[in-house]
């Protein structure tokens, strides 16, 4: 025969307690089981919505960036090969191009690291 202990007793008190008899359903309907089924696939579909939108975003980023790269190389082509006066503009396009690869980053780690 099992012998109840002290021990024993306030483990099924605390097992009743972490496990409450209500959030046991007796019902077995399709209907029952499958919502939050459904209501997951309401939220896939909005998060990929969401998701396209912010890779617009970034994309425009990048295309921005691209072009600010682009334009610094010329610059610092003709400043140090031809020897043109475009210091400022090389630098000005450096730290924008500097600014918006930060941001860029960012952006994405924010939006999609989890993922």
């Amino acid at each position: 025969m099992l012998k109840m202990t002290k021990v024993h007793l306030i483990g099924l008190l605390l097992l009743l307690l972490a496990f409450p008899m209500s959030s046991f359903s007796t019902e077995s309907s399709g209907a029952a089981v499958m919502a939050p089924f459904k209501s997951v696939e309401t939220n896939v579909q909005e998060e990929s919505e969401l998701n396209q939108g912010r890779h617009e975003i970034l994309f425009i980023m990048g295309i921005i960036l691209l072009v600010f790269i682009f334009a610094t190389s010329a610059f610092g082509l003709a400043l140090g090969i031809y020897g043109k006066n475009v210091f400022v503009p090389h630098m000005i396009f450096a730290g924008v191009s500097v600014f918006l690869t930060v941001a860029h980053a960012v952006t994405a780690v924010v939006w999609f690291y989890p993922y």
